[in-house]
């Protein structure tokens, strides 16, 4: 024990001395990656948990022992708050969540039904006192005189038999002011975020979506914490294009205290930061890998892991003539040094000529080392292409 934290602490003196001469060094120091608090999805399934890694027309996609399957909603998932990496950035901007109430909307539209009906009803009234006058023709004199009286009580005795009962009902909702109107909508008897936002991607993005979650006590001041989550699809982005997204998030009590929400976008199984992602910073790739590096031993007895995928592959023009070949059945096989340097070792079950095609493209992944006992160590790891590909 007392060699390895020696060891952690000869490593974190070389790492700040790595970043602090870094300008001098060859690395690259230009901030195109973004390190940033993200959130694992997990779904648990017969008390086990399972990677989530899409959400595609209402069906989460779900890694179940390599195998991908599908489960429809209701969904028990887990979270875990989790440092991510990304090189893609995609801005979020006009955002609002505005508080809806739907007994408030109940209420509004009883009173314009309420209303509707009055108006037609009188308009009845007035084309039945018409037709009264053309079939008793002109009046003139006292007798004129006479018919609009008679006709001014025809009118009064009219409205009070035909409409009294809705009359009532439009009463007892004038009654209902319109700021009370506008305290059930906005106030604390709210049972929906009605969400409106814009998304503007650095690159062109495939089968994006929404996740958002929120903890919130209820009652209000005193409850219980309780979680709710929504998932949105959004679908394709276009690089440098602004996609408008609308969508409500329904099912909260009546009067919620939302104590905190977070918003995570995904293309497929891999988070992207956004304007609201949290503890984002800004740093170029080495920079990056050598904090992530780092992270692997700040916890007292860093856990056995296997390498991780830290810089996947675009999928560019040399993987076109794969489209016969699900990505998932291709198998991609690196070794992974303890320093992180990596050494592509096969990629099956492809012909070996269309294996070299990958060759050069597949060198340019990048892993965190396997840990062992504490300590980094060389060791092999074999992914699904799909796992490695940046669609």
């Amino acid at each position: 024990m007392h060699h390895r934290i020696s060891l952690l602490s000869l490593f974190w003196t070389s790492l700040f001395i790595c970043l602090l001469l870094s300008p001098l060094a060859a690395k690259d120091v230009t901030e195109t990656d973004s390190i940033f608090m993200g959130m694992a999805l997990m779904v648990e399934i017969e008390g086990q948990e399972y990677p989530h890694l899409r959400y595609h027309k209402g069906k989460h996609y779900v890694d179940y022992n390599g195998e991908i399957i599908t489960v429809t909603p209701p969904v028990e998932f887990t979270f875990k708050k989790t440092i991510r990496h990304s090189e893609n950035f995609i801005q979020l901007f006009d955002f609002e969540a505005t508080p809806f109430s739907h007994e408030a909307e109940e209420q509004r539209s009883r009173y314009a039904a309420s209303a509707s009906l009055q108006n037609f009803q009188e308009e009845r009234l007035g084309d039945a006192l018409n037709i009264q006058v053309q079939q008793q023709g002109t009046f003139s004199g006292e007798q004129g005189l006479d018919y609009q009286m008679m006709s001014g009580q025809m009118q009064n005795s009219m409205s009070t038999s035909i409409s009294a009962s809705n009359l009532a009902a439009a009463n007892s909702m004038m009654d209902f002011q319109t700021d009370e109107l506008e305290i059930l909508t906005h106030g604390n008897s709210f049972d929906t975020l009605i969400v409106d936002l814009k998304l503007k991607p650095d690159q062109d993005m495939r089968n994006c979506y929404l996740f958002v979650r929120s903890s919130y006590l209820y009652p209000p001041g005193e409850g219980e914490l309780h979680y709710k989550v929504h998932f949105k699809e959004i679908g394709d982005l276009e690089g440098g294009k602004v996609k408008r997204v609308q969508f409500p998030m329904t099912g909260y009590p009546p009067g919620p205290e939302i104590t905190e929400t977070s918003y995570h976008l995904y293309t497929e199984d891999r988070e992207i930061p956004t304007d609201y992602s949290e503890q984002r910073i800004l740093l170029s790739e080495d920079e990056a890998y050598d904090f992530l590096y780092a992270d692997l031993f700040t916890k007292e007895e860093p856990p056995d892991s296997d390498p991780v995928l830290f810089k996947p592959i675009p999928a560019d023009a040399e993987f076109a003539f794969l489209d016969s070949v699900p990505p998932g059945k291709v198998q991609v096989s690196y070794k992974v040094h303890a320093d992180g340097s990596t050494e592509l070792v096969d990629v099956f079950p492809l012909p070996e000529e269309d294996a070299v095609k990958l060759e050069s493209s597949l060198a340019q992944a990048r892993f965190l080392p396997a840990i062992k006992g504490g300590l980094p160590e060389d060791r092999e790891v074999t992914l699904s292409l799909r796992e490695i590909l940046l669609f």
